[in-house]
């Protein structure tokens, strides 16, 4: 592919390359984890396609669950941990920004095991923080609400659209659930968008 001058080619994480010309639109990506081994215990994630995770896991969802919260993207899908609050950042020194487009979520009992965690009501508190100045600059309260009874199949995660105040260049994001730790924070199919500088 023959590419004009100044134009970017990000590669994340072994997958297929993103090409974008440098401008303030920075690059779309939209994480859903399946390319991760299958595993139903909750494993460290670090880093995943340009981002830095403090305080999270990823586990599979089982094909055959039954009234268990779905990944919204099969199997894998991000697992919070159990302090007060989790948050997601830049993989610097490659981005030095992105902006948080949205993504789905849900909670559920807190287990060993929480690809199999029965889901339960939440309340979720997100706050962006400008990458230039690190002061707060966006935030939003969202309220998961499980359908009840659950008999038969998966309970669908929720769509978590956010504020335009998370389109722009933010340094981190800060993620706090209701009734940390017994509750388990989901997410899948996390959308945003990456700044080189």
């Amino acid at each position: 592919m023959k590419l004009s001058s100044g134009h970017i080619i990000a590669c994340l994480a072994g997958l297929s390359c993103v090409t974008a010309a440098p401008s303030d639109n920075g690059i779309a990506v939209t994480a859903q984890y399946d390319n991760l081994a299958n595993t139903i215990v909750p494993t460290p994630l670090p880093s995943y396609r340009g981002l830095s995770y403090n305080d999270w896991s990823y586990a599979s969802q089982q094909a055959l669950a039954v009234g268990v919260l779905a990944s919204q993207s099969f199997p894998n899908r991000l697992v919070a941990g159990t302090m007060a609050t989790q948050s997601i950042a830049p993989d610097t020194p490659t981005y030095q920004a992105f902006a948080l487009l949205g993504f789905y979520w849900g909670c559920g009992v807190r287990s060993a095991q929480p690809a199999a965690s029965q889901p339960l009501a939440c309340t979720l508190a997100v706050t962006g923080f400008a990458a230039s100045t690190g002061k707060q600059v966006a935030t939003t309260t969202l309220t998961y609400t499980p359908p009840s009874p659950v008999s038969v199949g998966t309970v669908p995660m929720d769509h978590a659209i956010l504020p335009s105040s998370f389109n722009q260049k933010l340094g981190k994001v800060t993620f706090s659930v209701s009734n940390q730790p017994a509750t388990a924070f989901l997410v899948d199919d996390l959308s945003y968008k990456l700044f080189a500088s």
